[in-house]
């Protein structure tokens, strides 16, 4: 006798709720698992309160030939925000280099492969700009850091940062989704291309959103 009742519906998610975002105390950080190399792209959308010169993503190798590429809220009474991605092997190059204020929601493209730019404040207009790119073969040798720079020591620069998505993209292909959640009361970035959750890889917790 034949079955009926259609296709076997999908499994649930790994996790209990997504979330309207997730922040950091300047200790939680996620470590992608992505090469932070020069032709990285990354798409996300972030918000800051406060200045204390640290930054909230990407990575360092400093060496003899240094590569960074990270996003850095200065200490300064401005409260602009940088998004350098530069090279000892090529002109420096800062990306968003004011504009962006705090306790705003902003949403920022960085092409890694063209050097093209452009953000959003709240969801109005965009600013676009375009410097030259950083080679691919610049690397870290280490993963690209959410909410932290993970340096090539070991090192972890990190601050107050709220997260609503990230997404990350090498020659147009898409490496990382990123979304919040929750399972329990813990935090995690769940990664919607590998089905993976990504929890805190270092110290203290992230502190949840709502439920959406």
């Amino acid at each position: 006798m034949l079955g009926g009742g259609g296709p076997t519906p999908p499994p649930p998610p790994p996790y209990d709720a997504e979330i309207e975002y997730l922040a950091s105390n300047g200790t939680a950080y996620i470590d992608t698992g992505i090469e932070c190399t020069g032709d990285l792209s990354v798409q996300c959308e972030i918000y800051w309160t406060a200045q204390t010169g640290n930054s909230i993503c990407g990575g360092l190798n400093n060496d003899t030939d240094t590569y960074l590429a990270h996003c850095m809220i200065p200490n300064s009474s401005n409260h602009n925000f940088y998004w350098w991605q530069t090279s000892s092997a090529s002109p420096a190059s800062i990306h968003f280099n004011s504009g962006p204020a705090r306790n705003t929601w902003h949403e920022f493209h960085l092409d890694g492969d063209t050097g093209d730019w452009k953000y959003n404040s709240s969801g109005g207009a965009w600013t676009t700009g375009s410097v030259t790119p950083v080679s691919g073969t610049r690397t870290t040798g280490k993963s690209y850091g959410l909410f932290a720079r993970i340096e090539a020591s070991g090192s972890i620069s990190g601050r107050t940062s709220y997260w609503r998505w990230c997404k990350l993209l090498r020659g147009g292909v898409l490496l990382r989704d990123f979304i919040p959640v929750r399972v329990g009361t813990v935090g995690y970035m769940y990664d919607r291309v590998s089905g993976t959750l990504f929890g805190n890889a270092g110290g203290g917790s992230f502190t949840l959103g709502n439920d959406k």
